[in-house]
Parts: C-alpha cells; sequence; structure tokens
C-alpha cells in the first residue's frame, strides 16, 4: 500500500497495485490519479472500488456524469 504513496510509482505499477489481493491497496490504487483510465472505468463496477475510484481526480467529466446518472443524482 505504501508503494502507491511513491511519487516515483508508474501507471503500471499503479495498475498492478489495482489488482492486489488485499483491498485496502487496491482501494489506495484506485483513488490515484496515475491509474490508467481503462482501469479506472472497470473499478467504478467494482463494489469494493467504487467509492475509491469515484474519488480519483483524473476521473473524466463524462464517467462522472455516468456514475451520478446510474446514482439517480439530478443534474
Amino acid at each position: 500500500m505504501l508503494a502507491v504513496r511513491d511519487p516515483a510509482a508508474g501507471p503500471d505499477l499503479i495498475e498492478r497495485l489495482s489488482h492486489d489481493p488485499h483491498v485496502w491497496t487496491r482501494q489506495a490504487a484506485t483513488c490515484d490519479a496515475r491509474l490508467p483510465l481503462p482501469r479506472l472505468v472497470e473499478a467504478l463496477a467494482v463494489p469494493e472500488l467504487a467509492c475509491s475510484a469515484g474519488a480519483n481526480p483524473a476521473l473524466p467529466p463524462r464517467e462522472m456524469a455516468v456514475v451520478m446518472d446510474e446514482a439517480g443524482v439530478p443534474a
């Protein structure tokens, strides 16, 4: 989990950590802005990662709008 805090960690490492067996590590990786977009979007559909993925600052507005629509939040 500490590897996610390393500023030198690249997107490949962050993506690998987003598949870690430990949920806390997956969640830490999923909310990291270096996580590649395809994995970030995939994580939105994983119950234990959805909250972390939704809080990721790299989440594009169009994906955020989809999440909000699915949750029934009015525009």
